[in-house]
């Protein structure tokens, strides 16, 4: 179709466009009813496809060789097994399946986490040694107050899932690594992605449900946090908030290392560009050791 209000990705997912961004329009297995329908309804991509990895190598090596930037390699696929599943299925629907239907959840995980695997080892050697980070598909497994998935079907059922695309990634280059993007308040999986080799945990919401102080004090010598900055306030605040949330995200994050000082999500248009450089500034003013 040439509607740019609607697409049909490669697995088949409707989406709608609702500015910025498109949401999931019905899936193609909101309707199944058993396990075969899985194969069946949807015509699986083939991961080794060179169209997926084109002009990779040549834009990762063309940033190593023109900067001295730490180099990020975006995620293969901007929703993790989890969402996807969401998405194809329906999220209230996919959370059902993990109760009443185990056998059509965890079959839909692997399909998915293997066209994954799939892709991020091919996104990986296509890079080459150009990168310093790869980030995994993100998954939000939280609102802002507590999990939507509990944390005995998160290690059942989604857990296992991400350890296989660490793992992808572990295998080919240990050196690289390995962040994951995940909103809300996430504390009570924080020790499970560590466990999985997960290096840098993004956003970190400065959520009143989000601790930071004390996440930094239990986990800041196992992982890295990435994000901490609100964007729902202080950046559509005045630049002095501004300069006041980065001080604090730094005071509460940043002691020992470990803390990559960022927005904890994408900046958008209610944002002025004044707080943009105002954001910039703070962390090169505050963003000294030894902090003060």
């Amino acid at each position: 179709t040439n509607d740019p209000n609607h697409f049909r990705d490669a697995l088949g997912q409707l989406w709608i466009r609702a500015l910025p961004y498109y949401y999931a329009g019905p899936g193609p297995l909101a309707h199944a009813t058993q396990v075969s329908d899985i194969d069946q309804l949807i015509a699986w991509p083939d991961p080794d496809l060179p169209v997926w990895t084109a002009g990779v190598h040549e834009r990762a090596h063309w940033l190593r060789t023109t900067t001295d930037c730490w180099i990020t390699a975006r995620m293969v696929a901007s929703h993790g097994p989890y969402q996807t599943a969401c998405d194809l299925r329906g999220t209230e629907q996919f959370l059902v399946d993990m109760l009443e239907a185990p056998e059509f959840a965890a079959t839909l995980l692997d399909r998915i986490t293997t066209l994954y695997a799939g892709l991020l080892r091919n996104y990986v050697l296509a890079c080459g040694p150009n990168i310093d980070m790869v980030e995994l598909p993100g998954d939000d497994y939280a609102g802002n107050t507590n999990l939507i998935v509990s944390p005995r079907l998160f290690r059942q059922f989604i857990l296992p899932a991400l350890q296989r695309l660490v793992t992808v990634v572990k295998e080919l280059r240990p050196d690289l690594v390995v962040m994951l993007h995940s909103d809300g308040a996430i504390t009570k999986l924080i020790p499970d992605l560590i466990r999985i080799g997960v290096d840098v945990i993004h956003p970190l919401e400065p959520l009143p449900a989000m601790d930071l102080s004390a996440i930094k004090a239990d986990f800041g010598q196992q992982v890295s946090f990435m994000g901490g900055i609100d964007i729902s306030h202080a950046m559509r605040g005045t630049p002095e908030e501004v300069a006041a949330e980065v001080q604090q995200r730094i005071h509460q994050l940043a002691p020992g290392g470990g803390y990559i000082l960022t927005p904890a999500n994408h900046l958008q248009a209610d944002v002025p560009p004044e707080n943009v450089v105002a954001l910039v500034a703070a962390a090169r003013r505050f963003g000294v050791y030894p902090l003060v």
